[in-house]
């Protein structure tokens, strides 16, 4: 099994596709698709968002919001755990990230955020 996580600094940075472009723009309206909804969060087979499937799927297993909440929150405290303990290490690639354009970019190897995040007061 091969797992692919890819993070995007912001939402606002995504992509947009501009349907027709490489025929050339004419006058009139572009057709203009969402690039996190249509290649991420959209189920092809179904035709539907993502969100919709979870909510389908917590119907027919009687998940509750709390439950759905509760394991998000061991899952995210588990993770954490696992990235201070470097147990995941030997699954981590170093990357070169630049979060300003005329800023030299570094090496990165770890979320530094998630250690940062309290989900639980």
């Amino acid at each position: 099994m091969v797992l692919l996580a890819t993070i995007s600094p912001s939402t606002s940075n995504a992509p947009e596709h501009i349907i027709e472009v490489r025929k050339g723009s004419r006058s009139g309206h572009d057709i203009v698709i969402d690039g996190i909804l249509k290649d991420g969060l959209w189920g092809v087979y179904n035709d539907f968002g993502m969100e919709v499937c979870a909510e389908l799927c917590a119907d027919h297993h009687v998940i509750t919001k709390d439950e759905q909440d509760s394991y998000a929150i061991q899952s995210f405290e588990r993770g954490t755990s696992a990235q201070k303990a470097c147990h995941l290490a030997w699954e981590t690639t170093l990357i070169e990230a630049s979060n300003r354009m005329r800023k030299p970019s570094k090496l990165v190897d770890k979320d530094k955020a998630r250690g940062r995040l309290v989900l639980r007061n």
